[in-house]
């Protein structure tokens, strides 16, 4: 993948008496029985010469295993880092509203409704969320390109990508502030002005 195929030129010649390579297809489930008898056809072509083989999609493997294993450190360090991200959320939620009570209990008692102390709870987090999500999109924009440059063949990445980062970071929001929120929303107005 890290390097342009070169011009490539093949030719059959007949009777050639040099044989540096033979492709050969093994039905499945056969392998064990297909090179006993290629092993027994090279011997008698070629006596002096000992057989070295190689399966074409292990060497493949082979080829990719660098960037499979890179994927894998991705993979772990993003869920990490999307559970931190929604037990801080979380956190910051509690707190938030904790310390928003007073102010909860006052609009409620004003005759707010519980869905608009929902909306301004959920706003302040949302405008947070979101400049994270524009400087998280620079940084992935810039290092994945760095990465991807490395390619002779490469992808580009798409809006699709950044959307479904978009949406992901939305429900994480949602499922870690709704609960605190809606439940600092839902209070006795009296009492948390009365404890204050």
């Amino acid at each position: 993948m890290h390097n342009e195929v070169k011009p490539l030129g093949m030719e059959f010649l007949r009777g050639y008496s040099i044989k540096d390579y033979i492709s050969v297809k093994i039905a499945p489930g056969k392998t064990k029985k297909a090179i006993d008898q290629i092993k027994e056809a090279w011997h008698t072509l070629e006596p002096q010469v000992p057989i070295t083989y190689s399966f074409l999609d292990s060497d493949f493997d082979a080829l990719y295993n660098s960037e499979k294993q890179l994927e894998s450190v991705f993979n772990i360090f993003s869920t990490l880092s999307m559970i931190i991200a929604g037990l801080g959320l979380f956190g910051l939620a509690t707190y938030v509203a904790q310390q928003r009570k007073k102010e909860m209990g006052i609009r409620k008692l004003l005759g707010a409704s519980v869905s608009h102390l929902v909306f301004v709870l959920l706003k302040n987090f949302s405008i947070l969320a979101l400049i994270g999500l524009v400087l998280a999109t620079v940084v992935i924009s810039i290092g994945s390109e760095k990465w991807l440059s490395s390619f002779a063949y490469r992808t580009n990445f798409g809006f699709e990508q950044f959307l479904t980062a978009f949406i992901a970071t939305g429900g994480i929001l949602v499922v870690s502030v709704l609960h605190q929120v809606y439940k600092a929303a839902l209070c006795n107005p009296v009492d948390s002005i009365k404890n204050e």
